[in-house]
């Protein structure tokens, strides 16, 4: 008689445990697998700009190890979406992982947002709020907001800011730079940003313009005509 038949049941006993371990492994580790491809996907499809798919993805994946990953990233969807509960979503981020990196930019998704719909206010709120995070762009957005809303002091000392940086937003800065200083009547000054400001792509004719009109407004007529012989000509023709 074949001796090992005497140790079937303990052979069915380890079996069986191994069985169970291997389902209770795969319970353990399958949905982990399954969050992180969901995550990654959902991550593919908010880098291609399809917002509102990515939503809908990153909702899928809310819970660790991606939780405070998945949530900002859904909020910021939503508000990229142009969705109404955006600015809510950010908001509960925010309040929920204070100490998050992303909880800076937070702030600039909100900002962004409202800076978008032109709602300056709000948008200047919230890029207050990330002080010390502003790009070039952004702190020219800041500069642009408090300006529309009559800050005048506070909007020369954030475009100051751009000095230095040889960027195109310092070049675009330089016309509300020369804008406000022609308000207050200080021309010179006012000259020396609206100069600047001929480099500008977007702020280049504005510049100009209020340029020759105040050189007309103060008699300095061969100066303008200068001015309209070096650069308005060009312009015109080109």
């Amino acid at each position: 008689m074949n001796s090992s038949l005497f140790h079937l049941p303990k052979f069915n006993k380890i079996f069986s445990l191994v069985v169970c371990l291997a389902a209770c492994f795969q319970a353990v580790s399958q949905p982990i697998i399954d969050v992180h491809t969901r995550y990654n996907h959902a991550r593919d499809l908010y880098e291609r700009g399809a917002f509102k798919a990515s939503r809908v993805e990153f909702s899928k994946s809310l819970e660790e190890p991606y939780l405070a990953e998945s949530t900002f990233y859904l909020a910021s969807s939503a508000i990229r979406a142009g969705q109404a509960d955006g600015e809510q979503l950010m908001n509960e981020f925010v309040e929920a992982f204070p100490s998050h990196i992303y909880a800076q930019r937070a702030y600039l998704d909100i900002a962004n947002f409202y800076f978008g719909k032109g709602r300056y206010k709000e948008a200047l709120d919230n890029y207050n709020k990330s002080e010390g995070y502003l790009s070039p762009e952004l702190t020219f957005n800041k500069g642009y907001c408090q300006f529309h809303l009559n800050e005048y002091d506070q909007s020369l000392e954030t475009f100051k800011k751009l000095d230095g940086t040889f960027s195109t937003y310092q070049n675009d800065a330089a016309y509300f730079r020369g804008y406000i200083y022609h308000s207050r009547g200080e021309f010179d000054t006012s000259f020396t940003y609206l100069n600047e400001a001929f480099e500008s792509e977007h702020f280049r004719k504005p510049a100009m313009e209020l340029y020759a009109s105040t050189l007309y407004e103060n008699g300095k007529y061969e100066e303008l005509i200068q001015l309209v012989d070096t650069e308005l000509t060009p312009v015109e023709n080109g």
